[in-house]
Formats: structure tokens, sequence, C-alpha cells
């Protein structure tokens, strides 16, 4: 048995890499002439009359002769640059590590990881690729300090982007002791039938296309929908321009959203979560349970007037990167997703079977007391408290606001209009933001429930926490109020921040204690 192995950069590489760049910079081209049509025309025309005339003494004509001259040294760099990064880096494979190394004239890098520190091998491939035959692929490691960056990437032929991210897949699922063995097909497959529970057989579901397009358009936020009533009010008076404007990004956010979720499918057994999705350009991801950080669910305003909600999760590694998601379902009716979650063994019913039917409205130090909603038994808030802290922090700063108004209209209406408007914006942004945000607590898990046009709920198991900070100002003290900062790695920026909002000061007092004593 070999001691590594070397993966390095198809030679396919070059030329397509290249073609993609070329056509954004022709794009981009296009793009600058189209919207400056009327003095770019002229100034082309100028220089045709110029280079006809022979003469090329003015500005204008030497600027549009250097930006011409210029293309070629640009393909030249392009074309040094990718002949550089193919012929000078290579992901080497060792007995229990992966390690990229980058040898250049200029410069030298060498990164190296342990494989099991890996969370994903994801493989991507466009149009391009995909009739040559070739797969992106990116290996993210299970790190928050590299969450935000690309950690290994590297564009292979098909037949070796599989070879390696199935060597690293059977290495980390205990199927060979090595990474460099080779292993039979018919091994890996009972082997990982094995790997399934009978609690929790293999999941396969993959949406249709009018799942998709019933999610693109269920997706359509709260200023999509303001702006396009807008611009059909506006063209009731022959101002057409909004509407137009509307419907384009419409059009774009429809194209993108088909193009992103097309052909989304989710495999899953005991151990792994396998998604796959998109049209143009398919991405892959393989999932290990144990790096699931949190589940959460969503609904967008349509789709909550509607009954609809989809899943997602938050892992390391995954969603990192341009064009990634994280979603594991497209929205679909509750009773639809709660089968669905069950089957692919997520769990989204956040409300514990033994305290679903309690309809406890004490005001006592139990952090599990619940409103007489049995489908939603959010921790009860001290209302009156938080609704008199807010206005009166809020209300101080109406001074300012009048000084201002005065500053820039001292007439008496202005300012005593000013005074009401102030009133009623403190008034809203103490209701709004107090309700913004409810939070439910199990023995084992914290729920943050946000939004009220849209909605998404947040499951953090108390294990994924890694940090918890109680916050109070001297006058949220004083009034036996606090909020929780809850600190958690993060899909996207390594560490993430989850604020509770205020609360009794003791709400959460259990929380703190599992996780400075861990569970009793």
């Amino acid at each position: 048995m070999a001691d590594k192995k070397v993966y390095r950069y198809s030679p396919l590489y070059i030329p397509i890499s290249i073609l993609r760049d070329v056509g954004g910079l022709l794009f981009s081209y296009l793009l600058i002439l189209y919207f400056s049509k009327d003095w770019t025309m002229s100034f082309i025309h100028e220089t045709l009359r110029d280079f006809k005339s022979g003469d090329f003494s003015t500005k204008i004509s030497m600027i549009i002769i250097l930006i011409v001259a210029a293309q070629p040294l640009i393909l030249a760099i392009l074309l040094t640059y990718k002949t550089l990064k193919w012929k000078n880096t290579r992901l080497i494979l060792e007995k229990t590590s992966i390690k990229s190394e980058y040898k250049g004239l200029l410069k030298k890098e060498s990164k190296e990881v342990p494989l099991s520190h890996i969370s994903n091998v994801n493989l991507n491939s466009g149009i391009l690729y995909m009739i040559c035959g070739l797969k992106d692929v990116k290996i993210d490691i299970n790190s928050s300090e590299t969450a935000m960056t690309e950690d290994y990437s590297i564009t292979m032929k098909k037949s070796d982007a599989m070879d390696l991210k199935n060597r690293i897949k059977n290495y980390n699922l205990g199927l060979v002791n090595s990474p460099l063995e080779n292993i039979e097909t018919d091994k890996i497959e009972s082997a990982s039938k094995t790997c399934i529970s009978s609690e929790n057989t293999s999941f396969d579901y993959k949406f249709s296309i009018n799942q998709v397009i019933r999610h693109v358009l269920l997706s359509a936020g709260p200023f999509t929908i303001i702006m396009f009533c807008s611009g059909i009010v506006s063209s009731l008076n022959n101002k057409d321009g909004l509407l137009f404007i509307s419907i384009l990004i419409i059009i774009k956010d429809f194209i993108t959203g088909l193009n992103d979720f097309y052909g989304l499918r989710v495999v899953a057994d005991s151990e792994n979560i396998h998604i796959s999705h998109g049209l143009t350009e398919v991405k892959s991801f393989d999932i290990a349970r144990k790096n699931i950080i949190s589940v959460s669910t969503r609904q967008d305003l349509v789709a909550r007037l509607l009954g609809f909600k989809c899943i997602s999760i938050d892992v390391i590694g995954m969603g990192n990167m341009s064009g990634e998601g994280n979603l594991v379902s497209l929205y679909m009716k509750n009773n639809q997703l709660e089968k669905f979650a069950s089957d692919a063994g997520l769990v989204i019913d956040y409300i514990d079977t033994e305290k679903s039917n309690s309809k406890e409205t004490t005001k006592t130090k139990d952090t599990t007391i619940f409103k007489d909603k049995p489908r939603e038994p959010y921790i009860e808030k001290p209302l009156d408290i938080i609704y008199r802290y807010k206005l009166t922090r809020n209300i101080l700063l109406l001074p300012l606001v009048l000084v201002i108004v005065y500053l820039i209209n001292p007439n008496p209406i202005v300012l005593f209009l000013s005074v009401i408007g102030a009133f009623i914006l403190v008034a809203v942004e103490a209701i709004v933001s107090t309700n913004m945000t409810n939070v439910y607590m199990s023995p084992k898990k914290l729920v943050i429930i946000r939004g009220i046009m849209s909605k998404s709920t947040e499951i953090i198991p108390y294990t994924r926490i890694d940090m918890v900070e109680k916050k109070q100002n001297i006058f949220q003290k004083r009034l036996k109020l606090a909020s929780l900062n809850v600190y958690m790695r993060d899909h996207k920026t390594g560490k993430t921040v989850e604020s509770t909002g205020l609360y009794r000061e003791d709400t959460f007092d259990s929380l703190i204690d599992y996780y400075v004593n861990g569970e009793k």
C-alpha cells in the first residue's frame, strides 16, 4: 500500500476557467455599453473617425485604444495565473490526514488537517464542468475558525473527485484503517447498511419541479411584495418604471431560485444526510448527523399565511461559500413536513411530549412555564415591566429629536407633529421588539422563535452551545430583567450569538446550571 495519494488539477481547468472568466468580463462590458450607450457610442464613433484620419491626438481616442489594447494583456495574465495554479497546486491524501500544497515562484503555502476533522466533501459542477466530466471539489473542515473561508478546493476529473470523496468517507465511517486502502463496492454497501439502525431506516426524497416552483413563489419577501404593489399603484398613474423594476426583481429571484433548488434530493440514514440540488450547477453535500449544530424551520410571509414551512440545518462546512445553502426541505404543508422530518430523522417539534398538555400560567421560577396554548408554550414574559423599561429608554431620546427638528424647521406645528410621531414610533418599537422573539426551554434544548410577519424556529440542543452570557445593565438589574446571549458554532461566520431578549432575571438559571454543571 502506498504512503500517500496525490491529486492535481485537471488540465481542462485552464481553458474552462478562462472561458468562464472571459464570459463574465464580456458580460460586464455589455452591461456598461448598454447603460451608457448614448455617450459611449459617440466616443466609439469619434475614435473610428480619428482612426480613419490617422489622428489619435484626442484624449478620448487614446483612452479607447488603451482599453482595447489592454484586453490581450488581461487574457495573458489570466492564462499565466491559471497555468501556475494548475501546475503548482496539489492535494496529498495520507494515512490520517490530507494536505494542500502550493509551490509558486513568490509564494509557498501548505495546510494539513486530520481526516477526522473534515465536515464535508462537496462536489459541484456547472454546465461546462458537466460537459467536460469535471467536478469542483470543496473540502470543509469542522472548525469555527475557517467557516468563512474555502478550506480546500480543487477541480478534478469526476472519477478522481469521487475517489477522493469515497476514500475520506470510508475512513471516517470506519470501513478502512487507512484512506489509502482500496475497498470493494459490495463491501461498502454491506457496511453502510449496518450503519442504519432499525429506528431510523434509509430515507430518499426528491422534490418535484412543481414543488420547486411553489417554494420559489412562497419565498417572496415583504420588500418584493411591497415593491410590486407600489409598482401596480404607480402604473395606474402612467408611471411604469417602478412596476418594471419590481417585475425584473421577481423574474431574477424566480430564475435564481429555480436554478438553486432544482432537483433537490435528500438521502438520509442513521449516520449521515446527503443533499444535492442545482440546475446549471449541481451541488452535493454529505453531512454527518453528529456535526449538525441546530435544526430550524422557516416561514416567509406568504408561506405563513398559506400554512407552509421548510427545514434548514446549521452545519460547519455547509452554506459557508457563495451559492451554497443549508436547506433540507422545500416548502411543504405542516402535516407533510412533520412526516418528512420524522422519516428523515430530524426533530422539528420542539414541545416536550410529556408537557404538551400543561396549562400552567403561575409565575414561578420554573423555566418551563406555558401559556394556555398547547402548540406555543413560550416562556411567559413580564410584558408590563419590559414595555415600561423600553418606553422610558426610548423617550429619553426625544429631546435630541426635538433639537434636530428645531434646527431644521422651528415651526411649532412641525415640532408638535414630530413629538406625536416620535411617541408613536417609540410605542411601535417597544411592542415589535418585545414580541419579535419568543423562547421555549426544555431540560435538554433551547428554542428561539423569531418573527411577526415571517417566522423562524431554531432548535438548539444544550450540548451544541459553546458559551452562555447573562446580560443586565444597571436599569435592567433594578427591574430584575435580563437577556441571555447564546454562543454557538455557525455555518457562515464560525461563531454566532443568539439573543433571547428580555425576561425575568432568573428565567435562564436552569440552562446556565446545565452549562456549568452538566446534566443531572
